[in-house]
């Protein structure tokens, strides 16, 4: 599939995993964050800005309505985005993973849930086309 992302190109993507959880943040999110290193009471009102986008096990994805998608619609990601240029900076676990530590999620964890609007204005990519492909 033929995709027109050529204005992420050059763009840094980072990705990181942690207990089966895939997340994958812009930028701009990635060094606000800092890897994880703030107080969640320091960074509580700037979340709302972040992209982090967080994938799972389909049977998790199925289970738990928090997560934006599969495993496999994250390695598709990060393929689309090799190709238009990105580059994607694999740092493991070297940056908070939301979503990674178990149930119930604690709760700046919630305040890190994004959707198809936010996917949407980070990738330019719908969420919908993208899950019906997968």
């Amino acid at each position: 599939m033929e995709r027109k992302l050529k204005h992420l190109a050059g763009k840094r993507f980072y990705i990181a995993y942690n207990n089966g959880v895939y997340a994958i943040a812009d930028e701009k999110s990635y060094h606000a964050f800092l890897g994880g290193k703030y107080l969640i009471e320091t960074i509580l009102s700037e979340v709302s800005n972040w992209n982090i986008f967080i994938f799972v096990r389909s049977d998790r994805y199925q289970r738990d309505h928090w997560f934006l998608g599969t495993h496999e619609m994250f390695e598709r990601l990060i393929q689309e985005l090799k190709n238009s240029g990105a580059r994607i900076i694999d740092i493991g676990q070297d940056m908070y993973v939301p979503f990674s530590n178990g149930n119930p999620p604690n709760r700046f964890e919630w305040h890190l849930i994004r959707r198809a609007y936010d996917f949407f204005k980070v990738f330019n990519i719908r969420l919908e086309e993208f899950r019906e492909e997968v």
